[in-house]
């Protein structure tokens, strides 16, 4: 059975393709051109299934009555499938599937991972117990919601500015370059000492998990990470895939 795996975030959609139990990884989408290209890839894989996991409603509403009126079984995290990890949250209703199913991935591929960063739209920090439960977390504005939140709120700083990963650790010479330099090295110091500060207050093996769109962007400068993953997510939606087909003989 062909399978999309569809992650819906704040910014982007991503698409896995599963064909013959094998995982493909599309690229990103924004969300009107996915829609816009969602008819040929149907006609390219032709998937019998689809599997959502969804941080905007009305986009995964969208997406199910398409996939539906094309004769795809759709299933989708907190609705038809429940990620099989304990929710210790206050309210265990208020927690984002994204966050519950990577925690879940993380934890399922890694030894002793006890922590999750996600940095898309928002900058995710989670924990994970040592028995795999999900305990809570952080959340903080993500690098790119940072910029455009700078930009539009300070008159006199140019409305567009590219952020430069590249540079040494350096000020900045120019407005530019020190808006720059402040977003990518703050949030690389940012990340890093919650990094150090939880592996110091938690368990020995503690290990950490950096994923999400924009965790290529540090992923050299951020310290203390021990794996890299950015399609995580996507890799969850799978581990998950092959539970629901052994168990519901799909």
């Amino acid at each position: 059975m062909n399978w999309f795996l569809i992650d819906i975030g704040n910014t982007n959609l991503s698409l896995g393709i599963v064909k013959k139990d094998r995982l493909k990884l599309e690229e990103r989408f924004t969300p009107p051109v996915f829609f816009r290209r969602l008819p040929s890839l149907i006609k390219k894989y032709n998937p019998q299934s689809a599997f959502i996991c969804s941080v905007v409603p009305v986009f995964s509403l969208k997406l199910r009555k398409i996939l539906k009126r094309k004769g795809l079984k759709v299933l989708e995290c907190g609705k038809e499938v429940n990620i099989p990890i304990k929710n210790l949250y206050k309210k265990p209703e208020e927690v984002g599937q994204d966050r519950l199913l990577t925690a879940f991935a993380a934890n399922s591929l890694y030894k002793g991972v006890g922590c999750v960063i996600d940095l898309g739209t928002a900058l995710t920090i989670d924990i994970i117990s040592k028995r795999g439960e999900y305990l809570g977390g952080f959340i903080f504005p993500g690098i790119r919601l940072s910029l455009k939140n700078l930009l539009s709120e300070c008159a006199l700083l140019p409305k567009k500015l590219k952020l430069n990963f590249k540079r040494s650790f350096s000020y900045g010479q120019s407005t530019a370059e020190c808006i720059s330099s402040g977003i990518v090295l703050g949030y690389s110091f940012l990340i890093s000492k919650f990094i150090e500060y939880l592996k110091k207050r938690r368990r020995a093996d503690f290990k950490v998990v950096l994923t999400g769109g924009d965790a290529f962007l540090l992923r050299k400068i951020v310290e203390g990470v021990d794996y890299f993953e950015p399609k995580l997510l996507i890799k969850g939606l799978n581990i998950l895939r092959k539970k629901i087909e052994r168990e519901r003989n799909i």
